[in-house]
């Protein structure tokens, strides 16, 4: 019996073509999904960040607020300020610095002469947001250290 010569079917070059084809095709759906989780990830952590920096946020202005306020108390009590004007916070806020600072307003406005009391508060050991409460002060009530 006659050999008869080898042919590559077509069906043979099909299944060659579509195994190339088809790992092309996972390759491209792997990248896909990589870049998507990407996005993906990247999209939820900006909320948390924001998240963070409201929370930074609330912490110093409790803060601020809380040491403003024995300022004030102190005033109301007859007890001049002798705080420098920078410092660490103690415990429960340690942490935390503030620093004071008084700017004259202008005296043509009021009967009495006042200054407007800033404190800025801001996290000790790192980089931080700043924020700072202010009030009005009669100024001879204000350290001179502060202007």
């Amino acid at each position: 019996m006659p050999r008869r010569a080898k042919h590559c079917s077509p069906q043979g070059r099909w299944r060659t073509n579509l195994q190339g084809l088809l790992l092309i095709e996972a390759a491209l759906s792997a990248v896909v999904i990589a870049v998507g989780l990407v996005l993906i990830t990247r999209a939820l952590s900006t909320p948390l960040n924001v998240l963070q920096s409201v929370q930074e946020y609330a912490a110093l202005q409790q803060v601020a607020q809380k040491l403003l306020v024995e300022l004030e108390r102190g005033l109301e009590s007859g007890i001049l300020p002798d705080r420098a004007r920078t410092g660490l916070c103690e415990a429960p806020d340690a942490g935390y610095q503030w620093v004071l600072s008084a700017q004259p307003l202008d005296e043509t406005e009021t009967a009495v002469p006042v200054s407007a009391v800033t404190l800025s508060v801001s996290r000790a050991q790192e980089r931080s947001r700043i924020v700072s409460v202010r009030s009005v002060w009669p100024t001879a009530l204000v350290p001179a250290e502060w202007m």
